[in-house]
Protein backbone atom coordinates (compact mmCIF):
# COMPACT_ATOMS: atom_id res chain seq x y z
CA UNK A 1 0.00 0.00 0.00
CA UNK A 2 2.81 2.39 0.86
CA UNK A 3 4.55 1.63 -2.45
CA UNK A 4 1.43 2.52 -4.46
CA UNK A 5 1.11 5.79 -2.56
CA UNK A 6 4.74 6.68 -3.33
CA UNK A 7 4.21 5.87 -7.02
CA UNK A 8 1.11 8.09 -7.14
CA UNK A 9 2.95 10.97 -5.46
CA UNK A 10 5.87 10.63 -7.87
CA UNK A 11 3.45 10.59 -10.84
CA UNK A 12 1.76 13.77 -9.59
CA UNK A 13 5.11 15.49 -9.06
CA UNK A 14 6.31 14.43 -12.53
CA UNK A 15 3.13 15.65 -14.23
CA UNK A 16 3.33 18.95 -12.34
CA UNK A 17 6.93 19.43 -13.45
CA UNK A 18 6.12 18.71 -17.10
CA UNK A 19 3.19 21.13 -17.12
CA UNK A 20 5.17 23.78 -15.21
CA UNK A 21 8.20 23.58 -17.51
CA UNK A 22 5.95 23.70 -20.59
CA UNK A 23 4.14 26.75 -19.26
CA UNK A 24 7.44 28.47 -18.47
CA UNK A 25 8.76 27.73 -21.98
CA UNK A 26 5.61 29.22 -23.54
CA UNK A 27 5.89 32.24 -21.24
CA UNK A 28 9.46 32.83 -22.45
CA UNK A 29 8.27 32.82 -26.08
CA UNK A 30 5.56 35.46 -25.51
CA UNK A 31 7.76 38.56 -26.09
CA UNK A 32 9.28 36.99 -29.20
CA UNK A 33 5.89 36.22 -30.70
CA UNK A 34 4.89 39.88 -30.38
CA UNK A 35 8.07 41.07 -32.11
CA UNK A 36 7.88 41.80 -35.81
CA UNK A 37 10.93 42.39 -37.95
CA UNK A 38 11.27 43.55 -41.52
CA UNK A 39 12.28 40.83 -43.95
CA UNK A 40 15.23 41.74 -46.12
CA UNK A 41 17.28 39.98 -48.76
CA UNK A 42 20.38 40.37 -46.58
CA UNK A 43 21.15 37.24 -44.54
CA UNK A 44 22.09 37.58 -40.89
CA UNK A 45 25.17 35.74 -39.75
CA UNK A 46 25.60 34.73 -36.12
CA UNK A 47 29.16 34.06 -34.96
CA UNK A 48 29.15 32.10 -31.73
CA UNK A 49 32.66 32.89 -30.52
CA UNK A 50 35.49 30.88 -29.00
CA UNK A 51 33.62 28.92 -26.35
CA UNK A 52 30.17 28.73 -27.93
CA UNK A 53 28.71 25.25 -27.77
CA UNK A 54 25.42 23.77 -28.91
CA UNK A 55 24.23 23.92 -25.28
CA UNK A 56 24.67 27.69 -25.14
CA UNK A 57 23.48 28.66 -28.64
CA UNK A 58 20.88 26.11 -29.74
CA UNK A 59 18.33 27.31 -27.19
CA UNK A 60 18.06 30.81 -28.53
CA UNK A 61 18.19 29.57 -32.13
CA UNK A 62 15.25 27.27 -31.35
CA UNK A 63 13.28 30.09 -29.67
CA UNK A 64 13.83 32.53 -32.54
CA UNK A 65 12.91 29.87 -35.09
CA UNK A 66 9.74 29.00 -33.16
CA UNK A 67 8.80 32.70 -33.17
CA UNK A 68 9.41 32.85 -36.96
CA UNK A 69 12.11 35.49 -36.51
CA UNK A 70 14.87 33.43 -38.10
CA UNK A 71 15.58 30.29 -40.06
CA UNK A 72 18.60 28.12 -39.42
CA UNK A 73 20.09 27.56 -42.87
CA UNK A 74 23.78 26.82 -42.60
CA UNK A 75 26.14 25.99 -39.73
CA UNK A 76 29.90 26.13 -40.14
CA UNK A 77 32.10 24.54 -37.46
CA UNK A 78 35.82 25.37 -37.30
CA UNK A 79 37.89 23.17 -34.98
CA UNK A 80 40.93 24.34 -33.01
CA UNK A 81 43.10 22.64 -35.63
CA UNK A 82 41.38 24.61 -38.42
CA UNK A 83 39.25 21.74 -39.77
CA UNK A 84 36.03 23.11 -41.27
CA UNK A 85 32.73 21.19 -41.36
CA UNK A 86 29.56 22.57 -42.91
CA UNK A 87 25.98 21.50 -42.18
CA UNK A 88 23.17 22.79 -44.37
CA UNK A 89 19.71 22.83 -42.78
CA UNK A 90 17.75 24.62 -45.46
CA UNK A 91 17.96 25.63 -49.09
CA UNK A 92 20.29 28.47 -50.01
CA UNK A 93 18.81 30.50 -52.83
CA UNK A 94 20.82 32.72 -55.12
CA UNK A 95 19.24 36.15 -55.36
CA UNK A 96 18.83 37.64 -58.86
CA UNK A 97 20.26 41.08 -58.00
CA UNK A 98 22.80 39.91 -55.47
CA UNK A 99 26.09 38.06 -55.66
CA UNK A 100 25.47 36.39 -52.30
CA UNK A 101 23.20 33.66 -51.03
CA UNK A 102 20.16 33.95 -48.82
CA UNK A 103 18.86 31.39 -46.35
CA UNK A 104 15.10 30.98 -46.66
Amino acid sequence: MRRIKIIKIMAIISATLVVGIGSYWQHRLTPLRKTRGAQTSIPTIFVGGDYARAFSTDGFVHRLTAAHLMTKGLVVHVSHAGHVTVQQFGPLKRQPNDSGYLCR
